[in-house]
């Protein structure tokens, strides 16, 4: 995951996903249900409510990086389900809490719900998950509380006077 502060409470945040990926669809009774390896592609915007947590909103493109496999099939002739679309999209709803911070890093938390937004009749393809993660902070957009100052030449010696 990688954000970038757009203003003090938003930000803009790009994710890549690798996962196993299950579809499953039920009809009369019957399932078939399918695997395949994912990477899950999403682009967003994350609201920072407090400084350890926020939630986030983003739309998500998923594409397959194996040949899809069965699970478990009731049908004699398998339902499709859509494992067999070279791309698929949907939307994320995401809440991410920072559980211990030193210095630059953190361990975070993230908890995300992620809904298709094409899917076949009776099929449930929706998923959620929860993410332990390190975070490891690069660059604050604000500016330094302890500014650089710029030195400045010393005051001249006193002048002596000599009288007569």
């Amino acid at each position: 995951m990688a954000v970038g502060d757009i203003s003090d409470h938003g930000s803009l945040e790009i994710a890549m996903f690798y996962m196993n990926k299950i579809y499953f669809r039920e009809q009369s009774g019957q399932y078939t249900e399918e695997q395949t390896q994912q990477m899950h592609v999403t682009m967003g915007y994350r609201r920072w409510w407090t400084s350890i947590l926020s939630t986030s909103l983003a739309v998500f493109s998923s594409y397959p990086m194996a040949d899809p496999k069965f699970v478990h099939n009731d049908f004699p002739t398998p339902l499709q389900t859509s494992i067999h679309e070279n791309v698929k999209y949907g939307a994320d709803l995401a809440v991410q809490v920072e559980l211990w911070r030193r210095d630059r890093w953190a361990l975070v938390s993230d908890v995300r719900y992620s809904r298709m937004l094409a899917v076949q009749g009776g099929e449930h393809a929706d998923h959620y998950g929860v993410l332990i993660g390190a975070s490891y902070f690069i660059q604050d957009k604000k500016r330094s509380e302890n500014p650089v100052v710029e030195p400045t030449a010393p005051p001249p010696p006193p002048e002596t006077s000599t009288k007569k």
